[in-house]
């Protein structure tokens, strides 16, 4: 089979490529198309690899006034996207966005015939159907005609499904829906370790990730302080760079060296895994998360999590091993975090085999069996 990926961050994140490497490795036939800024020469080449039957197409055609004209982006990028590949017989196209890459991928099957499968991700749930009201009748055209719609978590399955507009077609889109999560390095998945006897300090909590706003480590901060008036020996570590958050993360961690660490951006894998051991309570409150990739991490070392209710892994993770949070309360976090430091016996690792979901392996494998199956489907219809 041949499928054409249409995917605007694929230079931005691992996890399509890690994807992509999957079905590559099974003898999946992949053409990459991407799509960035004029300009950014640097993202000609990223994120690509060696393989064996896919090839990579960046294309640098985005302006900024494809940031305020939605419909002209699309006509522009599908004018290179039809003169780059159109002329090349793909059995299916796969778009990791609905209203970007759906859109295009939309403009293909009705051009061409292409079927196709469309991923729903945060940024659709959370920004184009909150924001971009002008999107949403080519949003009904893709989720219509596509063959398969994924989502790679219940939260933004849940998120995306209660929205109004949607409410008056779901009963045509609900018998396409597929729940795919994002699947994390195998390293974590050949180091588990789980509700293993050993020392671990029990007032110690961990923050993997950048410091955007959204990331919430500002109100975390605040929840720990006021934390510490219940448990005086509590202390936050931080892990990672970049956002204009760090400044005051960095700031804070030099003035309260006894309850906050700043350790930068750890790259080795090793070294992070030592830091998931070291603390009982992984903390990542974090608001409009597409997925969060590092609380499985952390779960995969043993640690307890807090996440934000109604976002990202909620849903995914198991009630007894963490707890939710409503991102915007201080309160909420601090009990979150107060119960979860001290009442340990409380929570408990997900089995072995949970983790078996977030294996790049066996998600590449259901795509296969998703992309056979449309082709089976099409096949009988032509006959």
């Amino acid at each position: 089979m041949r499928i054409l990926h249409i995917c605007n961050a694929f230079f931005g994140s691992q996890v399509h490529m890690n994807l992509y490497r999957e079905l590559d490795a099974v003898g999946v036939e992949q053409t990459v198309y991407t799509y960035h800024r004029k300009g950014f020469r640097s993202l000609t080449g990223r994120n690509s690899f060696d393989a064996n039957a896919t090839s990579f197409l960046y294309r640098p055609i985005l302006r900024p006034i494809h940031r305020l004209l939605y419909h002209k982006k699309i006509k522009d990028v599908y004018a290179d996207l039809k003169k780059e590949v159109g002329a090349e017989p793909f059995d299916i196209s796969h778009a990791t966005t609905l209203f970007s890459d759906g859109a295009l991928a939309y403009q293909l099957y009705r051009d061409m015939g292409v079927p196709y499968v469309v991923a729903v991700r945060s940024t659709d749930a959370s920004f184009f159907l909150r924001f971009a009201p002008w999107t949403w009748h080519k949003a009904k055209q893709v989720l219509l005609n596509a063959e398969r719609i994924v989502f790679i978590s219940p939260a933004i399955k849940k998120h995306f499904c209660s929205h109004i507009y949607l409410r008056g077609f779901m009963a045509k889109m609900e018998t396409k829906f597929d729940l795919l999560p994002n699947g994390v390095d195998h390293y974590w998945l050949e180091h588990l370790e789980l509700n293993t006897p050993r020392e671990r300090p029990d007032r110690e909590i961990l923050y993997v990730g950048t410091f955007i706003k959204r990331k919430n480590a500002g109100r975390l901060i605040r929840a720990v302080m006021n934390l510490q008036k219940r448990i005086p020996d509590v202390k936050l570590h931080f892990v990672g760079s970049g956002g204009k958050m760090e400044k005051q993360v960095r700031e804070v961690a030099a003035s309260c060296p006894d309850h906050f660490k700043y350790h930068g951006r750890i790259t080795d894998k090793t070294v992070l895994q030592a830091a998931y051991r070291h603390c009982s309570v992984f903390a990542l409150p974090s608001r409009h998360e597409t997925f969060g990739l590092v609380y499985i991490e952390a779960l995969s070392q043993g640690e307890k999590v807090l996440y934000a209710k109604n976002d990202g892994v909620d849903g995914l993770i198991p009630l007894e091993s963490g707890r939710a949070v409503r991102p915007n309360s201080i309160k909420d976090i601090e009990t979150a975090l107060y119960d979860l430091l001290t009442e340990p016996g409380q929570y408990r690792s997900p089995d072995k085999s949970w983790f078996d979901t977030f294996s790049w392996k066996q998600i590449g494998a259901r795509y296969v069996s998703i992309y056979q199956d449309i082709l089976m489907k099409h096949k009988r219809n032509d006959n």
